[in-house]
């Protein structure tokens, strides 16, 4: 858990970044994703680069890919990457504008979101509104798009043999929108049901607070959401049409395409289909006015939670900083502020019990505004120290200013991104392409890949003016948690909120701080032991198969082993389960079990710390059946982080100070469960109803208060004394390397000889046909799912219920979301319990009553088997060649084959047989089938419902029960 830069524990940055839509494809270890997170931002948006006819530029590509890449720039201005991959199994496109929430009209807040939704609504050449998503349904696809301040993205992927046709119908998306008149009216609800779904988001509450401090004269502070409020009126339809013309543009627009064919294939595609987009030689807007005023700084903004979760968040205005990508200098003093190992500031807090959390690096990242932000999540009793925590905050800085400006430290950090641009595993197709659509607009062309990693310019006067900025005075301060009072509400969230001014004293005792010049209390980082520098692949032993061999079988473990034959990297996983029915027999045992895997975490995470900023990662997890430990990296030093992992599991003693820190956790974690979406809720209830052991958020919670930290010591010296051990690697490892490797990781952790054996829960059928659930949910929006479970876990009734959710998921969410608007979170599809299949149906209302959706759905259902009745062989074979796509899709690198090899071993198919079981089960099905089943689910026969209520149906819902 957690990274030097924009670490994900504290709210208010990682919400940050969830409200910037920041999108990050390639895959780490946590702490080098939150790196290249802050670097990514720390580049910013540098402009749209390179008119037609400019000399060729020639992307600089990692040599772990046998990706060809190319980059063309088309009359109208539109840039775009090609990305030509023979092998692979989907192909994508993603659209960038370079238009955000930003541009909105001062009285027609969320008017460039709302055109983003309409944009999905029907063209010139495709006028009906859900063709596009049911042409990529019908072809194993999906789409999305996000509003983000400065930018609006647009995505899909759809089988690789369709590329063509879905960008016939994407490219028409900018080309020549309907904008039609009834569905303009529909949408504004669609728009009004995304805002009050997530009104009660403490990260949305929290920035519309922030944002009434924020300059009013700067676009930042708008509303951008938009509701039916600020989308009123009887000309919205001719409005949306005019930003759309006034705002879209060519050459505003970058694009990422990813495809099997030849780079001329698909540049001929990408030149036929947006070449007609108009270039309507526009500007990016331009703002004058800061993002904070002087008068701003030098506050306290305190912000009311509804979770109990508390916060501190320093933020610093700084420059801009998109033209720094190669020097990062943002980035640099965030890794230092934000360092977890031995003397950190981190180290220091958690040792005091003040902290959860804490991440440090650039926070807003935009070309007309910028901030540092310092976020520590705090304890209560941090809570009750901020001064002195503040306090800390300077003087570590003010160390940084002393000691920690070094070139070796720069060129430590650019060597660790350029071994993981070295050894960059492939992202999947969408993903990928939306990366390169947007980082054409924060990066040189030549540098669209490469730009997260380079940090091959030392600037030492740069981050020196960075680290200048890093002051009392050019600090504003917020503080949020569930016990302020707050004066005042913001506009939109109604949150309650205060902005009082730092009194003179306390500026000054945190400017002597930051004067410190010895004595510090905390230190700096070493050089990291953990930086990688073998990176030789071993010869092949063993089988050639895609499925690991269990080279070893006793009573109380096995080993599972794959050599790596296709990815070729220095790179290896190694996976360890501790099975034992003991984990979760209780709700007081599963608890246990939970916080024993934190207790592995908080023991490890110092000494850990460098590994993982040099590429490595591990993770400890429950499951049904007991606790995975993980430890993935390079093969040279995974093994060495596998075997801290294992001992620290293996040594069943607990600190009280940690106890008591994460106990306390847990139960704030579990109350404020019930402020999840509606929907959330939902979803949780759905397998404490059918699976048996699974426990509710009620038991755990009387569970988690009741604990004692003798009862954690108990279980876990149960868990060692009765576990049997499951051990798999994978990767770049010979199979004696591996044996070697596993016969350490089984004698660190001792397997029990009479271990007993474990079988996972299936999935019960008491409920009756038409059975309801009720659940108080304490929200404006009301919810409603409905669950059909097979009757069995063949691989038919799997390839059955696969298919009728690929089927159904597009109409269902045509009809109930689009034309009757009853909410904006809808949705359908194939949806196992453990190993029994199921199909899920869910949707949440602002307005629309739990039993006026199941009366719309039933209609559905019913109109819709009948629709099956009269299904052509032509697109029941289109959707069946859709699922197969799907089930035979190659793994995009090699921790995601790790995880899926690691899940089949934990669904307890030891063989691998169950793919190919349901591939051949999917060739095989019937029309006949799948018209049987749709029956099925349109008589309620087997069919679960849960929905939300009041609490006279609840109580009623629960004594039913």
């Amino acid at each position: 858990m957690g990274a030097g830069i924009l670490v994900t524990r504290s709210h208010s940055l990682w919400d940050l970044n969830k409200m910037l839509r920041y999108t990050q494809t390639f895959e780490f270890s946590k702490p080098m994703l939150t790196l290249l997170l802050a670097v990514a931002l720390a580049a910013g948006p540098i402009g749209i680069a390179a008119a037609a006819g400019a000399s060729p530029v020639n992307i600089v590509v990692s040599p772990g890919t046998d990706r060809a890449y190319r980059y063309v720039s088309l009359d109208n201005g539109l840039t775009a990457v090609l990305v030509s991959d023979p092998n692979t199994d989907k192909a994508a496109a993603s659209l960038e504008v370079a238009i955000g929430a930003g541009s909105d009209p001062r009285e027609r807040a969320g008017m460039a979101h709302f055109l983003e939704h309409m944009l999905f609504l029907g063209t010139q050449p495709f006028p009906q509104p859900g063709e596009y998503q049911q042409f990529l349904t019908t072809h194993g696809g999906s789409s999305n798009a996000y509003t983000a301040y400065e930018q609006t993205n647009y995505h899909f992927d759809v089988d690789a043999d369709q590329l063509a046709p879905a960008l016939d119908r994407f490219a028409a998306f900018f080309v020549s929108p309907l904008f039609t008149d009834d569905l303009v009216e529909r949408e504004r609800n669609a728009v009004h049901s995304e805002y009050t779904a997530k009104i009660k988001e403490d990260g949305r509450r929290y920035f519309d607070a922030l944002k009434q401090v924020v300059n009013p004269e700067h676009p930042f502070s708008k509303f951008t959401v938009g509701n039916l409020d600020t989308l009123s009126g009887d000309n919205l339809a001719d409005e949306v049409r005019q930003f759309w013309t006034q705002h879209y543009s060519a050459n505003l627009m970058t694009l990422g395409v990813v495809g099997r064919e030849p780079l001329d294939s698909l540049e001929r595609m990408v030149r036929e289909r947006f070449s007609a987009i108009e270039d309507r030689r526009l500007t990016r807007q331009v703002v004058l006015e800061p993002m904070f005023t002087e008068q701003a700084l030098g506050h306290t903004l305190a912000v009311q939670n509804l979770r109990d979760r508390r916060s501190l968040t320093l933020i610093f205005p700084t420059r801009e900083i998109g033209t720094l990508y190669r020097t990062k200098p943002t980035s640099y003093i965030g890794s230092l502020v934000g360092h977890e190992g031995e003397g950190s500031l981190y180290s220091l807090l958690r040792q005091r019990g003040w902290a959860e959390g804490l991440s440090a690096g650039q926070g807003i990242a935009n070309k007309d505004g910028a901030t540092f932000m310092v976020g520590i999540e705090l304890t209560p009793r941090g809570a009750e120290h901020r001064d002195q925590i503040i306090e800390l905050v300077f003087e570590h800085i003010a160390l940084i200013d002393r000691r920690g400006i070094n070139h070796w430290r720069h060129r430590e950090q650019g060597q660790i991104l350029a071994t993981e641009f070295r050894f960059l595993s492939d992202a999947p197709a969408q993903r990928h392409a939306m990366a390169l659509a947007s980082a054409l607009t924060r990066y040189a062309p030549e540098d669209v890949m490469r730009g997260p990693f380079a940090w091959d310019q030392y600037d030492p006067d740069m981050i020196d003016t960075i680290l200048g900025s890093l002051t009392p005075d050019n600090l504003l301060l917020s503080y949020s948690a569930p016990d302020v009072d707050g004066d005042l509400n913001s506009p939109w969230y109604d949150t309650p909120y205060s902005l009082t001014p730092i009194e003179p004293e306390r500026l000054s005792r945190w400017t002597r701080a930051r004067g410190v010049t010895q004595s510090f209390s905390t230190d700096l980082p070493s050089a990291n032991p953990f930086v990688a520098s073998a990176f030789d692949l071993e010869s092949q032993s063993g089988h050639a198969g895609d499925t690991p061999d269990l080279l070893i079988q006793a009573d109380n473990h096995q080993h599972w082993h794959l050599q790596d034959r296709q990815f070729l990297k220095p790179r290896a996983d190694i996976y360890l389960r501790l099975a034992t029915p003991a984990a979760n027999a209780t709700a007081q045992q599963s608890v246990a079990t939970r916080i024993i895997t934190r207790l592995i975490e908080e023991e490890l995470n110092t000494q850990t710390y460098p590994a993982r900023i040099a590429g490595l990662g591990f993770d400890v997890y429950r499951t049904l059946s007991g606790i995975s430990l993980v430890a993935k990296g390079y093969s040279e030093t995974v093994p060495k982080l596998a075997s801290l992992v294992a001992n620290a599991a293996a040594d069943p003693q607990v600190d009280a100070r940690a106890f008591e820190l994460i106990q306390a956790d847990m139960i704030r974690e579990l109350k404020d469960q019930a402020l999840d979406a509606p929907y959330e809720q939902l979803m949780q209830a759905l397998p404490v109803a059918l699976i048996d052991g699974y426990w509710s958020t009620a038991d755990q919670l009387a569970a988690a208060e009741a604990i004692t930290l003798t009862d954690v010591e108990m279980v876990w010296r149960r868990l060692l004394a009765e576990s049997r051990v499951d051990v798999m690697t994978h990767g770049n490892l010979t199979d004696q390397q591996a044996r070697v490797i596993a016969d350490d990781l089984v004698q660190i952790l001792r397997p029990a000889s009479d271990a007993p054996a474990y079988d996972l829960p299936g999935v019960n059928q008491r409920f009756a046909d038409g059975d309801r659930l009720a659940s108080t949910i304490d929200h404006n929006d009301n919810a409603w799912l409905a669950y059909l479970p097979a009757t069995d876990e063949s691989s038919q009734s799997e390839a059955l219920y696969r298919v009728l959710g690929q089927v159904i998921k597009t109409p269902f969410y045509t009809r109930l979301r689009t034309e009757q608007q009853l909410g904006y979170i809808v949705f359908a599809g194939y949806m196992p319990l453990i190993s029994q299949p199921g199909l899920v149906f869910v949707v949440q209302s602002p307005e629309t009553t739990p039993n006026d959706i199941e009366l719309a759905a039933e209609a559905f259902w019913a109109e819709f088997s009948e629709r099956t009745e009269t299904m052509t062989m032509a697109d029941f074979e289109r959707f069946k060649a859709a699922v197969l796509t799907g089930l035979t899709e190659e793994d995009p690198n090699l921790s995601a084959r790790s995880q899926r090899l690691w899940n089949t071993i934990g669904l307890q198919d030891a063989e691998f047989q169950r793919r190919g079981q349901v591939i051949q089960a999917v060739s095989d099905l019937r029309l006949e089938s799948l018209r049987g089943l749709m029956q099925r689910l349109a008589s309620g026969e087997g069919r679960l419902t849960i929905t939300t209520v009041d609490d006279a149906v609840a109580a009623k819902s629960a004594q039913a029960r």
